[in-house]
């Protein structure tokens, strides 16, 4: 029922990106207004370009190329971070566009560092203006807290607490400053959980703030399972504080945040170094015969499985071919059975370990994501 539900979510209100190409035509890719912690009016494109290296040597050998030939193929929304280590070679890309600074939504990421919020995001626009390009910005248009607890020495002695709420906390007042400074035009989370989720909206409640913009986790049909652990002889348990992946998803939409996907094909250029995931996601039978009968690719399926419930995503990819493909798949309409299909009948091979596996594998999952 819950899978069910989910489903029934669609995106309230849409619009659409005006037509910024440079010399090719570029698709019309829909939008999503920010409508909680963000300046009035801000959109976000519906998809953008993921470039979160995995381990992959992605950041470092790709992250210029592929910015530049996804703003060349009409792409519009760069999805980086600061320990991504790619910020300088985005920032390189931008200035050789030929696009205006207003005409490209870029989001980056902090650590969870609380107090010291602001001065992991100096150095986040400190590399993307270490560039020879002449690009410069003194703003980003989404920053987000990396993930919910912090890693390694952290400034804020409230991190180094048992109970990291108050961390949580002190970061979240500090990405609302940097909201009314005006260096960010929305704020929101990473990988925040129903608990973690709840905290803010607890925090935000007593002290009259606003509720995070977007909520960006990972989510495919490899991992959206409704039960907590649910892949049978799974050694590390799907991390999810309440247990589910759909909780969170309508926790998320129910408080009007934005459900952002990263991995929404399930990283298929490194499945097979993910715990348990023998295939990719992309040759599923259930997928290629309904994109045969779309006539689509099976990302553009799986997309517009995303699409259709609320939520916007982050696909990575170097290629130009794929990234045409993922900017067009919004003409892609699946009926309510197939949906229903991708959510129930494709088997979980194994609830996969946060990257880097060895913060949840070889530890306990509790330990990592900061859950009591």
């Amino acid at each position: 029922m819950a899978a069910a539900r989910a489903i029934a979510v669609v995106c309230l209100v849409l619009c659409v990106t005006p037509d910024l190409s440079y010399g090719m035509a570029v698709p019309s890719v829909p939008s999503v207004p920010l409508v909680q912690a963000a300046q009035p009016g801000v959109q976000m494109p519906a998809i953008g370009l993921g470039t979160g290296g995995y381990g992959s040597g992605f950041s470092q050998k790709w992250a210029y190329q592929a910015t530049k030939e996804w703003l060349a193929a009409g792409g519009r929304r760069i999805d980086t971070a600061l320990g991504y280590n790619d910020q300088e070679k985005i920032g390189q890309a931008l200035g050789e566009s030929g696009l205006k600074r207003s005409e490209v939504f870029i989001t980056t990421k902090v650590p969870m560092v609380g107090n010291a919020t602001e001065t992991e995001f100096a150095l986040c626009l400190e590399q993307l203006n270490n560039n020879t390009s002449g690009f410069r910005t003194d703003f980003v248009d989404l920053l987000l807290v990396h993930y919910p607890t912090p890693r390694g020495d952290v400034p804020d002695p409230a991190c180094a607490l048992p109970s990291k709420t108050t961390c949580r906390e002190n970061a979240w007042r500090s990405l609302v400053g940097l909201l009314h400074k005006g260096v960010a035009r929305a704020v929101g989370v990473s990988n925040f959980e129903v608990d973690h989720l709840t905290e803010i909206v607890d925090l935000c409640k007593r002290e009259n703030l606003p509720l995070p913009a977007v909520n960006q986790i990972e989510f495919n049909p490899y991992w959206h399972e409704d039960k907590y652990g649910v892949a049978a002889g799974a050694h590390c348990p799907s991390p999810t504080a309440g247990g589910a992946k759909r909780e969170l998803l309508e926790f998320t939409q129910a408080h009007k945040i934005v459900f952002n996907s990263y991995s929404p094909l399930g990283a298929p250029d490194v499945a097979p170094q993910r715990d348990g995931w023998n295939s990719s996601i992309l040759e599923l039978p259930l997928l290629t015969s309904m994109a045969e009968k779309h006539g689509c690719t099976a990302a553009q399926v799986v997309l517009a499985w995303h699409w259709a419930q609320g939520i916007v995503t982050n696909p990575r990819t170097h290629n130009q071919t794929h990234m045409q493909e993922n900017l067009s798949y919004f003409d892609v309409k699946l009926s309510a059975d197939e949906l229903m299909a991708i959510s129930t009948a494709i088997p979980i091979p194994h609830a996969p370990c946060p990257s880097p596996p060895d913060h949840c594998c070889n530890k306990v999952c509790s330990d990592y994501f900061g859950l009591p």
